[in-house]
């Protein structure tokens, strides 16, 4: 899936903002695109008017009240007007068949008197256009549900993972990787998802690292996932099964930093009559500079800032989809933003990328030709 065009209008700073997403040389839509301007033109807001029509239709949010990006403000959506937006859509031919195979599959598995009475199979339409006006999204000029469900691959793939829960023999016909086949709409922000406020204790205060347990903010997050993947892939006969997620993963970060691994848990040093057993808290999860290991929360800022672009792409199995990553160029220093900006094709198959920045660096990387440059301000390395 990739967005051709977009429109907006009344969407926070802008009004009547018209892009195309294609290369201005080959008149093709580009699969990695620079929005390119200083602080405070909108990169931001051109991520979110993007991404808040495609979670709609994508059915990853059900209401404008669950979209989640740090500053964007529900209760400030009307503030200028009644937002519009405009988004032209394509879909491959593989992408419209899988969707179709998974859905028809979705509606079998439900025992015969239970199916959903208005399902019907998701079209084959390879353009189409998405418009939100205000709270109303339709896709089309007819809205058809056919039209509508051909967002709704991965919905479809979501639901059969429920259903496998109370009928294994669904894992016969469908498996994880199948997500991988499927369209669909990621974004990351200026905080890469993990702006979560930390714990209060009962004063209303911030729990302090106590002695014997370890962050649990920031891509401290993922420790539980992660040594999960450990302990799976420690008993994988296969080590080079293809759900052993963490060899993925580190793959993954070493297209960054070269000289990185993932060398695993490590047991955390208790106070005796600690009567906490829980996994993420007896185990530090570590990774290797080549010298020296460290355990997640003491990654550096820049390696804080791919981490969760990486996990999510393993643990989502993204590939055909839209990615949106605001200032791609996060805390690493230009040679590192330059190289990250370089291999995001490689990163997974068949994706859109549609990044921000304010450096000129991350600019020569791409090119002019796949990049729109906001006015004002002066831009800078």
């Amino acid at each position: 899936m990739k967005i051709e065009s977009i429109f907006i209008d009344k969407f926070k700073r802008f009004d009547e903002l018209f892009i195309s997403f294609e290369n201005k040389s080959l008149g093709e839509v580009s699969d990695r695109f620079l929005i390119l301007g200083d602080n405070g033109t909108g990169k931001t807001t051109i991520l979110q008017a993007i991404a808040l029509p495609l979670a709609l239709a994508t059915k990853t949010i059900s209401e404008l009240n669950e979209f989640s990006w740090s500053g964007f403000l529900a209760s400030r959506y009307y503030q200028w007007g009644i937002p519009s937006l405009e988004l032209e859509v394509s879909l491959s031919s593989q992408e419209i068949e899988t969707t179709q195979e998974i859905a028809q599959f979705w509606y079998d598995s439900f025992p015969a008197k239970f199916r959903p009475p208005n399902f019907v199979l998701p079209g084959n339409s390879r353009q189409l256009k998405i418009s939100l006006y205000g709270e109303y999204w339709r896709v089309g000029e007819d809205n058809s549900l056919e039209e509508r469900s051909q967002f709704l691959g991965r919905y479809y793939a979501r639901q059969l993972v429920k259903i496998a829960r109370q009928d294994p023999s669904i894992w016969q016909h469908f498996s994880l990787s199948d997500f991988a086949r499927l369209p669909g709409v990621f974004w990351f922000d200026q905080f890469r998802n993990l702006s979560s406020p930390p714990k209060l204790n009962d004063r209303g205060l911030a729990e302090p690292n106590a002695e014997n347990s370890l962050p649990k903010t920031g891509v401290s997050q993922y420790r539980e996932y992660l040594l999960n993947w450990f302990e799976r892939q420690s008993n994988q006969a296969e080590p080079d099964h293809p759900q052993n997620y963490l060899t993925v993963l580190e793959k993954l970060y070493q297209t960054i930093f070269t000289s990185r691994s993932i060398q695993g848990a490590e047991p955390l040093r208790r106070a005796e009559n600690s009567g906490n057993d829980s996994r993420e808290d007896q185990n530090f999860f570590l990774f290797s500079d080549g010298n020296k290991n460290y355990d997640i929360a003491e990654m550096s800022a820049g390696e804080q800032s791919v981490l969760p672009i990486f996990y999510t792409m393993v643990r989502q199995h993204i590939a055909n989809s839209i990615v949106l990553i605001d200032e791609v160029d996060l805390n690493l220093h230009p040679p590192l933003a330059q190289t990250l900006t370089s291999q995001l094709l490689k990163l997974c198959n068949n994706c859109q990328f549609i990044i921000t920045t304010h450096s000129d660096a991350v600019n020569d990387i791409v090119g002019e030709d796949d990049t729109y440059r906001l006015p004002g301000g002066s831009l800078c390395l």
